[in-house]
């Protein structure tokens, strides 16, 4: 399993964010858009707001973090290393 600690979830909030920011991915859930709606920074991290829940966008987080651990070497295990650079 994986641990969500702050590094986990740094990575994955920032690569989310870039990733919706270049519509990259598309949230089209609407219970997952009132999630992100109510999911703010608090302190050095980043939860839901008083009375809200954040449990579909963890799911986010943690895909966010998973690209940014693992594409690059899936990228180049399917050959990539041959193929144009990824932005």
């Amino acid at each position: 399993g994986i641990e969500m600690n702050r590094k986990v979830k740094r990575i994955g909030c920032s690569n989310i964010k870039d990733l919706v920011e270049r519509d990259q991915i598309d949230i089209v859930d609407a219970d997952t858009i009132v999630e992100f709606s109510t999911f703010i920074a608090k302190g050095n991290s980043y939860e839901a707001s008083d009375g809200n829940h954040d449990d579909l966008v963890m799911n986010f987080v943690l895909f966010g973090w998973f690209v940014d651990c693992f594409v690059i070497d899936l990228w180049l295990i399917l050959g990539g290393e041959n193929d144009a650079k990824i932005d």
